[in-house]
Parts: structure tokens; C-alpha cells; sequence
């Protein structure tokens, strides 16, 4: 027991180390585990995490992509030049919520069209964006599995015609029919999840993606929006009242 305790603390404290660092993102690809000292509108100002006694570095706000604060908190700097260069999404990912997702006009990605190519081809969706080794997986996974699941279905067949070949017609033995294999079902439901994951992932990325292309080219996540409203509000001598308008709606 004191063994299983001690490991979750040394596991909890590396956790806490990990989380308790600034992750700076330069635009040619370098992650710099940093702890940031100050931020001003040219400049970074930063030690090296590994070696906060060490000399105070500057990097310039030109050269920086993005910074993740040990609080979770992001920046994106890249908003602040027209140059786009295309990322892979595990660069990206730390840095995008796909609730603040916005759709403008000329994006190079389609969540739905992505979403609808791993729907009829799990993992096509992924390769469109770029993602490869990621769609590859996904394909080969779902190949195999159906592999699988064919071999199966092929062999309870011909056990089944054996089985049928030898009883008589007017009164089989059912008791001896070959059951129909357990791995099928398995088999068959985890590739319905892992399609459902590809669909969704596909769309997912092509979120993220859209949203670092807008920062590049300089969109705004504002979005402001009328909806319908209805409720029902106590109204005094007539009781409860269904109340029905507009709604305005701003988000950023």
C-alpha cells in the first residue's frame, strides 16, 4: 500500500511539474518549455524552465506562433501576419476549443465534407487534411477488423452447411446447430465506434485547422446573433404567462 501511495505521488508531483510551465510555440516549428517573465507588445522576455537561475532570453513577437500559460491559458500571436503555413494538429490542438468555432468565408477546410469522407471511408477524412499517419491507422484498423469479421462469418458459413447437409429437413436437431461466433458482435460494435471516432475526429480537426487559418489571415472570433426567445414569466392577478421575443445575442 505504502508502495501504490508512493508511486501516485511521484506520479501527481510530475504531473504538477508538467503543468507548471509556459509553453512557448515559434512559427518555425521549435517548443520552448519556458517560465515567461514579461510580455509586452514586441516582445517575450523568458528563462529557460529547465534552468530559471540562468540567463533572461527576448524573442520577438514576429517569431512567436502561440504561447500555452501554465494556467491553461493561450495566446495566439500568428493573427498578426498575413503568412499561413499548414500545421499538423498536434501542433494546434492545445490552443483551439472547437466550441469557439466560427465558419468564414474561404477556409481551406470543410468539418462537415471531412466528417462525411471518414463517414463513407474511415479515415479519408483525416488524410484530406493532411493528417496521414493518422488517417492511415484509422484505415488499417477498420481493414482489419472487417478481415476479421469476414474470416469468422466464412467459417461459421461452412460450419453451418455441414451442419445443415446432415439433418433432416423435416425435423432438425437444433440442439447441435453451430453457434453463431461471440467475436462477430465484438468485433462488429468496435468498428461502428471506431467509425463514429473517425467521423468525428475528422470534423474536430478540421475545426481546429480553420481556426488557426483564421488567426493567420486575421478574423475575428465576434459573432453576433438574433434568436427567438420564449418563456414563461409570472404575471401578477393572472399567474404564469408564456412570454415570447428576440434575443441578441453576442460571441467572442
Amino acid at each position: 500500500m505504502k508502495r501504490l501511495l508512493l508511486i501516485i505521488g511521484i506520479f501527481a508531483g510530475l504531473c504538477t511539474n508538467a503543468a507548471a510551465q509556459d509553453i512557448i510555440r515559434t512559427k518555425d516549428g521549435r517548443s520552448i518549455e519556458a517560465k515567461i517573465l514579461q510580455v509586452d507588445d514586441s516582445s517575450i522576455s523568458y528563462k529557460r524552465y529547465s534552468n530559471q537561475n540562468g540567463p533572461t532570453f527576448t524573442i520577438p513577437i514576429s517569431q512567436i506562433e502561440s504561447v500555452k500559460y501554465q494556467n491553461g491559458d493561450n495566446d495566439v500571436y500568428s493573427g498578426r501576419t498575413s503568412v499561413y503555413t499548414k500545421k499538423k494538429y498536434k501542433q494546434l490542438k492545445g490552443l483551439y476549443s472547437t466550441r469557439d468555432y466560427r465558419k468564414v468565408q474561404g477556409q481551406p477546410y470543410s468539418p462537415f465534407w471531412n466528417g462525411f469522407a471518414s463517414f463513407l471511408i474511415p479515415g479519408l477524412g483525416e488524410i484530406f487534411e493532411g493528417e496521414w499517419g493518422r488517417g492511415l491507422c484509422v484505415a488499417g484498423a477498420n481493414i482489419l477488423m472487417g478481415s476479421y469479421t469476414r474470416s469468422l462469418g466464412n467459417k461459421w458459413v461452412s460450419e453451418f452447411n455441414a451442419w445443415y447437409n446432415v439433418q433432416d429437413p423435416e425435423n432438425p436437431n437444433f440442439d447441435t446447430m453451430p453457434a453463431l461466433p461471440g467475436g462477430i458482435l465484438l468485433v462488429g460494435l468496435a468498428r461502428v465506434a471506431l467509425n463514429i471516432w473517425s467521423i468525428v475526429d475528422a470534423s474536430k480537426i478540421a475545426k481546429v485547422k480553420d481556426m488557426y487559418w483564421q488567426d493567420c489571415m486575421g478574423y475575428s472570433a465576434v459573432s453576433l446573433s438574433l434568436d427567438p426567445y420564449f418563456a414563461y414569466t409570472p404575471v401578477p392577478g393572472t399567474g404564469i404567462q408564456p412570454v415570447t421575443g428576440l434575443s441578441l445575442k453576442l460571441t467572442f
